[in-house]
């Protein structure tokens, strides 16, 4: 009997963990060109926007526009409390990342460090040449056909510029860590791979270092815009994982994060003066 009961409760607790998790799956777009799909090589997210640059960049010269991107972008911690719109929420904010932050071991989610702030550039001899790095119009040009070997929104073979080590606490998928390749050449950009499994319910969804999500950055002086673009791959992973009473849906769940990735960078932009 009590074995029994053991295993209803077992069952109550997943239909509630799935039942939040369907409520929360439908979201809003918003006006970014948002792509996703998937087929035999996987699962993939990908976005494209150009965004007006901020008043304040009329006063910076390259270099400090380029300055104020790279600190935007490794600013982690400020990813905490990050929000999206839920639809089956009326469209409301939701948050996305309960807890972010840096850290020094990826294996100790407690090492945590302070986010870097930097007062000139990067070498970048850390890479072979700025021409390799593809720019973010190349990017968009192929970001619905990637697969496990061209999924970064870097020439292939580009070393990173640097790496930082990263814990968040996802609202849905938990507490993992993450590695974040910066390359810094004609675009800027970030790459995140999942250290530890991301699981939800206990079960899991992507496999240790299956995740692959990117946002890459063009300074269009000419328009005055940022050239954004953002993706998330994860090969030979099915859309959709089929549980007892509920599916979740991976496409709906990282084009919600590739998304707030997207407005996460805005928001810096217009928060650095």
């Amino acid at each position: 009997m009590n074995s029994m009961k053991k295993i209803l409760l077992f069952l109550a607790y997943l239909t509630l963990c799935f039942a939040v998790f369907a409520a929360e799956s439908d979201v809003s777009p918003e006006s970014s060109t948002i792509k996703a799909g998937s087929g035999s090589d996987g699962v993939y997210v990908s976005l494209s926007e150009r965004v007006p640059y901020p008043e304040y960049f009329a006063n910076l010269s390259r270099e400090e526009k380029a300055l104020s991107v790279l600190n935007a972008l490794t600013a982690i911690s400020t990813q905490k409390g990050l929000q999206y719109i839920s639809r089956r929420a009326g469209y409301k904010p939701k948050t996305l990342f309960e807890d972010s932050y840096l850290i020094s071991d990826l294996d100790d989610r407690k090492s945590r460090i302070e986010d870097p702030v930097f007062s000139e550039l990067p070498s970048s001899g850390l890479v072979k040449a700025a021409s390799d790095v593809a720019s973010a119009t190349d990017v968009a040009s192929s970001a619905a056909v990637r697969t496990g070997a061209d999924s970064t929104p870097f020439a292939d073979g580009a070393e990173p510029t640097f790496t930082l080590f990263a814990y968040q606490k996802d609202n849905r998928f938990g507490g993992n860590t993450y590695t974040v390749d910066y390359y810094i050449g004609s675009s800027f950009g970030l790459v995140i791979r999942n250290h530890t499994p991301i699981r939800f319910a206990g079960v899991t969804c992507v496999e240790s270092g299956a995740l692959e999500m990117s946002l890459s950055v063009t300074l269009d002086d000419k328009s005055g815009e940022f050239v954004i673009d953002g993706s998330a791959f994860i090969p030979g992973q099915k859309p959709k994982i089929s549980f007892i009473f509920y599916t979740v849906d991976l496409e709906s769940s990282f084009s919600r994060r590739v998304t707030a990735l997207k407005n996460w960078f805005v928001e810096r932009m217009q928060a650095e003066r």
